[in-house]
């Protein structure tokens, strides 16, 4: 994947974690979930998946457990806000895109 998708594929998640209304019919974690399951799964199927090494090192730089029932259930522990853990989820994604984004630029140099 080029630098310049992968930098769409930012531009586009960076947007909708702004205008979440506008991408979101309800903005709750599990619309959010469901919204980044579609859009990555879309992403994916354009441009190849993303590893999930990515995942595992964004959750980890911002303090989360890696594992397969995600994030926001240990969010909802930690007494996260609904509100606060779409964000997360967001900022989550965008992290895991800005490593790949990092690692495409340091493979095409």
């Amino acid at each position: 994947m080029e630098t310049s998708q992968i930098n769409g594929v930012i531009d586009v998640l960076e947007d909708a974690r702004k205008r979440k209304h506008m991408f979101l019919k309800d903005v709750d974690p599990s619309a959010t979930i469901n919204w980044l399951n579609g859009f990555m799964a879309a992403v994916s199927t354009l441009t190849g998946r993303m590893h999930h090494k990515f995942h595992e090192q964004a959750y980890r730089q911002r303090g989360w457990e890696f594992s397969a029932r995600g994030p926001w259930v240990e969010m909802q522990e930690r007494g996260l806000e609904e509100d606060a853990i779409v964000d997360e989820l967001f900022a989550l994604e965008i992290l895991a895109w800005h490593l790949r984004l990092e690692e495409a630029k340091t493979s095409s140099e």
